[in-house]
């Protein structure tokens, strides 16, 4: 049993374990509620971070955006699961069938479902049918998370995705990689 200040954390059940699995998965990104305080951490409510793993006292290890990693305790402190991988797999989807008047109106689009999960985000590499997407984060079990998406335009300028997918942060292997397909 561990201690922090009057706070005492006992071991999880197997079902409780299950539970805090499901909730947060290894890689998901997650938001502070609430902390009991603690005079060592800079945490506040809103920060963001990846979870790195449950312990059996049911402490949430998070690696956090702000610098550092500190285990929220079950039942104490409080975050927000914001993205799941599954939540990413589906995003891909509905990429592939958003219909985009411009390249402009696709970020606004990536910008609204991501810049949640994903504060530091940024785009670069923005040439003619490929654009790069940096998450900035190292979210569900990558290094340096980034979002490659490769599109073309019709004859009215319209943007149609190609590809997209996690990318290699190695610039010499410029590709996609679990490159998601459209669905028809």
């Amino acid at each position: 049993m561990e201690r922090r200040e009057n706070i005492v954390v006992h071991t999880l059940t197997k079902a409780e374990r299950l539970i805090l699995e499901e909730i947060y998965p290894v890689g998901s990104r997650v938001q502070l509620e609430y902390m009991e305080p603690d005079p060592y951490s800079k945490l506040k409510p809103g920060d963001m971070g990846t979870v790195k793993m449950i312990d059996d006292a049911g402490g949430i290890h998070i690696s956090w955006d702000r610098g550092g990693s500190l285990a929220l305790i079950y039942k104490v402190d409080r975050c927000n699961c914001q993205m799941k991988k599954e939540q990413m797999d589906a995003f891909f989807n509905h990429l592939f069938i958003m219909p985009f008047e411009n390249c402009e109106k696709m970020k606004s689009w990536i910008e609204k479902k991501l810049r949640p999960a994903f504060p530091a985000m940024t785009f670069e590499n923005d040439t003619k049918g490929r654009l790069e997407l940096r998450l900035n984060v190292n979210a569900f079990e990558m290094k340096s998370t980034q979002i490659g998406i490769e599109y073309q335009t019709d004859e009215n300028g319209h943007l149609f995705i190609k590809k997209c997918g996690w990318t290699q942060d190695d610039p010499a292997k410029d590709k996609i990689s679990k490159t998601q397909k459209p669905k028809r």
